[in-house]
């Protein structure tokens, strides 16, 4: 499929079946994935984790932020220190080591001297309880951070990669590769879905939202794993504002299980990570959400999930009696612009797809 013609694949992908396509499409470069509308790949992929199937624009760091510095403190530990960090600015934390390419942090106010350990773990921790049944462990990275509480980062964001000697000794399904993250409270390890980005001849890269950082795990199974939750009722109000003025995106959640889970509600707009929230959900619950955003005059797309909508920031003047359907479904114009910034996009090793944001 990777041969076949842009303008042909959403015809192709319309006539196969999901067990079909879950086998061929992790095949194709993410480039040539990306081209297909997300709208049709998500609507004859009922089973398939969303973030697979949407393209991603990584965090753009803030003007002014200088990277962070590293010292190597052991062969299996480094510390960074980030010079300077900006209120709802986007900074680089952490540039290596495996099975790192690069974390991104937001952080919630102004901070300086923040310090970021990493450190690589031979193996699981003692003491922590064992990955979900049949997940495989690829590796298991423990990352603290200083100068920082956990209220001051917003949400954060990494590229990680596995080697595909690994994937293909273990039988492990490319859009299988989850990060877990153990969460201390509840004392059990959190699924987090990841989004291939990238790959050369050595290794495939994903992309992933994380809350905060703890002990990380990353981990593959030969199949894919179970849709736990269904999200309905996105709403976006109001679907035209105007600068300063703050808009809702609001959705509801369903655990379609028998047990408790986590729900991480990750909020995208133009493709690129905004927010994130971590809901619990008890068996055969909803609960809503809600995230709040402002935004300089501009037209943006959202997604909650596989939920599409898209708002309006207009300029002083403009009329905001009439604009953008506050609800979503798709975006009209999603599949167009998606075709049009894949085609030109370069993938670089660090997983990154640099796109430019529609405004």
């Amino acid at each position: 499929m990777e041969q076949v013609f842009s303008d042909k694949l959403a015809a192709i992908v319309e006539l196969m079946t999901q067990d079909k396509l879950t086998e061929r499409l992790p095949l194709m470069s993410p480039g040539k994935l990306w081209t297909i509308p997300f709208e049709t790949l998500a609507a004859k992929l009922p089973g398939v984790d969303p973030m697979h199937l949407d393209f991603w624009v990584k965090p753009q760091v803030g003007q002014g932020i200088l990277p962070p510095a590293s010292a190597e403190v052991s062969a299996s530990e480094v510390v960074y220190t980030l010079p300077l960090a900006k209120h709802d600015e986007w900074a680089l934390i952490v540039g290596s080591p495996a099975p790192f390419a690069s974390v991104w942090a937001k952080f919630t106010r102004d901070l300086a001297s923040v310090r970021i350990n990493v450190r690589d773990l031979a193996g699981k921790p003692a003491g922590l309880p064992d990955l979900p049944p049949g997940r495989v462990a690829n590796a298991f990275v423990q990352v603290d951070v200083t100068g920082a509480g956990p209220q001051d980062i917003a949400v954060a964001a990494m590229v990680v990669f596995v080697e595909k000697n690994w994937l293909d000794a273990n039988d492990t399904h490319r859009w299988s590769v989850q990060l877990n993250r153990f969460d201390e409270q509840q004392s059990k390890w959190v699924p987090l879905s990841t989004k291939r980005t990238a790959e050369d001849a050595d290794r495939i890269f994903y992309a992933v939202v994380v809350p905060g950082f703890s002990t990380l795990a990353i981990s593959g199974s030969s199949a894919l794993p179970g849709q736990t939750f269904h999200i309905a009722d996105l709403t976006v109000t109001p679907a035209r504002a105007m600068p300063g003025d703050t808009v809702a995106i609001s959705a509801n959640v369903t655990n379609t299980t028998g047990a408790a889970a986590t729900f991480m509600a990750d909020l995208w707009i133009d493709h690129s990570a905004e927010a994130t929230k971590e809901l619990q959900v008890g068996p055969g619950q909803t609960v809503s959400f809600s995230h709040q955003v402002t935004r300089p005059t501009g037209t943006y797309l959202v997604r909650l999930d596989r939920l599409t909508g898209q708002f309006r920031i207009g300029t002083p003047g403009e009329s905001i009696a009439t604009g953008l359907p506050a609800t979503g479904g798709g975006a009209p114009t999603t599949g167009k612009l998606v075709g049009l910034i894949a085609v030109g996009s370069t993938l670089t090793l660090a997983g990154a797809v640099l796109l430019r944001r529609r405004k």
